[in-house]
């Protein structure tokens, strides 16, 4: 039988006694100590409803949900005659959302009981973060969860497997307790092995008042209203953070991205008063700016102008869950990536809290077009899309699997969902509903066209446009903000997706209260949430059909995961084996020039992709560049892709992090290229690139820290440079030769590049020394030119050092330093033993 941990028998509801399913048997827990009601909020939970009045009262406190863990942990194991749970090998943990209680689940635990095996399955629904507790934050409720699940795991040793399901908040909660109960040494959540991680209306990218993927749908809304939809827009995207800060506390601030920020010195009440004053023009600057994204120009200007902080900066909580954290024995994406298979269930219109984009982790332009109204999964990926690419394969492992699948998206009514008995059936009716019409999708269009779409938001968002808001238009911080949440929420995007996914769209358009789908898609009252109920027998169906799927290959399947959860064993290894004949291996065909560099990026890509981040080699020449990317291309999982602030740049920073992010992300919306503008008036003094970059290295900075340098002639120059640096250049970069320079933080958009001017030349030499070749592709005199190679002018396929004697070769490029470059195409011997030689010159 299914037991349901956590689910015991409560008050009465609508005048009949809450049972168990039957059945089933019920493990209950201690009595929960009391807990004062303080807050207005607190005293409103306690009265609505009525009927949770007693069990809100009761309320555990905030060490309470330790303190009970601990007891059920002590608790001596159960025989099989005591203990109904005894033999339950897979642990189903399911955790409510905001202001949530375990009665959330009922609809969704009854069914999951019906249809999941009974002998080997344990539902435990989550009980340590009740009502206000989850204003705590999800990281608070997340180490709750996680002493929870220890406790039942101690409490029960036969079990083997975990899966978790979340709705709404609950799964950044499951994320978090995710994170922090998996031992990357084993592969294991509280000795467990991941199973299936399944999120119902999530927030995953948080929330934001601007125009995003993470946007709140009601602030998005509010533009609809005749007349005053703009300006109550505006106002409402202002007062949305502090407004929600108020009521829901820590939990508030990091949905919106704030909960890291430095201290304010304004009260709570001036907080919440500064955005309206500021619409009226009657408040000064607030004392404390949203964070900016790391490697990121404004994030130094907007640190220093919190001075009144005594709180470190760190990147909000949100961000942080999209990264492992070792140090702090926090794995989240590790964790994450962990599960066999990942599940999202999204409303596509009438959830006002969490938008479509947002809970199905696409990018705006990614978004299929909506079906219009209608009741019930309006889109379903593959149920074979839950796992990784990798484990697939053993999905097809027998005939039996196939009829539980298929290559194809698909459309499923209410009426289907309801009628069907089991998961087999689903998929017969849903594969005769949707013959014919291909892939399921109704006008979704082209993945080229997506591709456009994002293309034009990612631009927007690197040049900092973002959605009208009162004051904008008079405060260039406010866009530099708006475009660092951009990013950043582009940023965690792209590692979410870097892991598979399979996206259930669902929608209540059709239902009398479709304001209320957020509810609906959990059914969390019966009696108002009974549109629901297709959509969560289909969530159960599933669970049931990848159970299924899974015993189909679970041998092969399980072979490749213990082969994959050994990090910590496979990390010394490949340590090892890199510092000796597999590193010889690896960089074979890498000049000797070059190895230790490229080594540098090679070590530094496999730390990146361990961690599931993305990290920025220094600056490098396009020789070192191309060796490192065709070493990259030889490691498994390991991505990078060359970005120097502009497609043409000759000195590049190399990205890169794991192989599905390096190739579906674009460069520039990764950060780790910065711009300077250096100004001043060199009309009778003036500067070659050779100045401004002594100028640069005399501030203390290293080369390999600034990339290409735009000299702009009398007017100064543009200097490309890690963003870390940019505040260092503002502050000493203050002359160049004798030249008074202004120095300030531009944007990429900003550069002044100039499209190179291609020229065909053709000479006929006596040799092929450097400064015959080079004085004839540059028109200029041999005597000059072998000053201008003495003096280090001149490179050789972007080395320094070469002499006037040394002889080029077709295919090398000779670089003079305000000159341009020039390629050696072809040579050839003439009748009288000269050089024929055919060059392209670039200016």
């Amino acid at each position: 039988m299914v037991v349901h941990a956590g689910l015991a028998a409560g008050p009465p509801v609508n005048g009949q006694q809450r049972t168990p399913p039957p059945g089933s048997s019920l493990l209950r827990s201690p009595p929960p100590q009391q807990r004062p009601m303080g807050t207005w909020l607190q005293q409103l939970a306690a009265w609505w409803p009525p009927t949770r009045a007693a069990a809100m009262a009761a309320a555990p406190s905030a060490t309470a949900g330790a303190q009970h863990t601990a007891a059920v942990a002590a608790a001596p194991p159960q025989t099989a005659q005591d203990n109904p749970a005894a033999g339950k090998e897979h642990l189903v943990v399911m955790v409510h959302g905001l202001f949530g209680t375990r009665d959330n689940w009922t609809a969704i635990s009854d069914l999951l009981a019906e249809h999941l095996d009974p002998s080997a399955t344990l539902l435990f629904v989550s009980h340590c973060n009740e009502r206000t507790r989850t204003f705590d934050g999800v990281d608070a409720c997340g180490e709750r969860l996680a002493e929870e699940i220890r406790g039942v795991a101690a409490q029960h040793p036969e079990l083997r497997r975990i899966s978790v399901l979340g709705h709404s908040m609950g799964g950044l909660i499951g994320r978090y307790a995710a994170g922090r109960l998996y031992d990357p040494s084993s592969g294991t959540m509280a000795g467990l092995a991941p199973c299936h991680f399944v999120a119902m209306a999530t927030p995953h990218l948080g929330c934001d008042s601007i125009g995003s993927p993470a946007q709140v749908p009601l602030i998005s809304w509010l533009a609809a209203v005749p007349a005053v939809g703009a300006a109550v827009q505006g106002l409402v995207s202002e007062l949305a953070p502090p407004l929600t800060e108020a009521a829901c506390g820590q939990a508030g601030r990091q949905f919106f991205l704030l909960e890291e920020e430095e201290a304010s010195s304004l009260s709570p009440l001036q907080q919440l008063l500064a955005p309206l004053q500021q619409q009226l023009g009657q408040a000064s600057q607030p004392a404390a700016s949203s964070s900016l994204s790391r490697d990121s120009p404004d994030s130094s200007s907007s640190s220093s102008s919190s001075s009144s902080s005594s709180r470190r900066r760190r990147e909000p909580l949100l961000y942080r869950l999209t990264e492992d954290q070792p140090q702090e024995g926090l794995h989240f994406m590790s964790a994450l990536a962990s599960f066999e298979s990942r599940t999202l269930y999204a409303n596509s219109s009438g959830d006002h809290l969490v938008g479509w984009a947002n809970s199905s982790l696409r990018r705006l332009a990614e978004l299929p077009q909506r079906s219009g109204k209608g009741t019930g999964v309006v889109r379903e990926d593959p149920l074979e899309s839950a796992w990784a690419p990798s484990h697939r394969p053993a999905l097809h492992s027998t005939a039996a699997a196939e009829a539980l699948h298929s290559d194809q998206s698909s459309v499923v009514g209410q009426a289907a969902i309801l009628k069907a008995r089991g998961p087999g059936q689903l998929a017969a009716i849903s594969a005769h509903s949707n013959s014919g019409n291909g892939s399921g999708l109704q006008g979704e269009g082209t993945a080229e066209a997506a591709e456009v779409g994002f293309r034009a938001q990612s631009a927007r968002a690197g040049s900092g446009a973002a959605m009208p808001t009162p004051g904008s238009s008079s405060s260039s911080s406010s866009s530099s903000l708006t475009a660092a949440r951009e990013r950043r929420v582009e940023e965690m995007l792209v590692r979410l997706q870097a892991v598979s996914w399979r996206r259930v769209d669902v929608c209540f358009g059709a239902t009398l209260l479709p304001l209320l789908s957020h509810q609906h898609i959990q059914m969390q009252r019966w009696w108002v949430n009974w549109p629901g109920r297709a959509v969560v027998k289909h969530l159960a169906l599933q669970l049931q059909a990848m159970e299924e799927l899974r015993s189909q290959g679970q041998l092969h399947a399980e072979e490749q995961q213990r082969q994959q959860r050994q990090p910590g064993r496979q990390r010394q290894a490949a340590a090892a084996a890199l510092a000796a004949s597999v590193r010889d291996d690896l960089l074979r065909g890498v000049s000797a020039d070059h190895r230790e560099a490229v080594a540098r990026i090679v070590e530094q890509a496999q730390r990146a992709a361990d961690s599931w981040t993305v990290l920025h080699s220094d600056f490098h020449t396009p020789p070192v560049v191309a060796d490192a990317l065709m070493v990259l291309q030889r490691m498994a999982d390991v991505g990078g892709v060359a970005w120097g602030g502009y497609s043409q740049a000759e000195r590049c920073r190399v990205v890169v992090g794991r192989e599905e992010m390096a190739a579906e992300a674009d460069p520039s919306q990764l950060g780790g290229v910065a711009a300077v503008e250096v100004s001043g008036n060199f009309m009778f003094d003036p500067a070659t690139h050779r100045d401004f970059l002594g100028a640069c290295l005399g501030t203390g900075i290293d080369r390999d820290k600034v990339g290409d340098i735009l000299v702009a002639g009398e007017r100064g120059a543009q200097i490309l440079v890690a963003p870390t640096l940019v505040e260092h250049l503002e502050t000493a970069l203050t002359q160049v030769r004798t030249v008074p320079v202004q120095t300030r933080a531009i944007s990429l958009d900003s550069l002044q590049v100039r499209a190179p001017q291609v020229q065909e030349l053709s000479s006929v030499e006596a040799s092929m020394r450097l400064d015959a070749v080079a004085s004839a592709g540059f028109r200029m005199s041999r005597s000059k030119m072998m000053e201008l190679i003495k003096s280090g002018d001149v490179r050789v396929n972007w080395q320094s050092g070469a002499k006037p004697s040394t002889d080029v070769t077709p295919g090398d490029m000779i670089s003079v330093s305000g000159k341009g470059r020039l390629e050696v195409k072809a040579a050839t011997r003439t009748a009288k033993g000269k050089w024929s030689v055919q060059m392209v010159r670039y200016s």
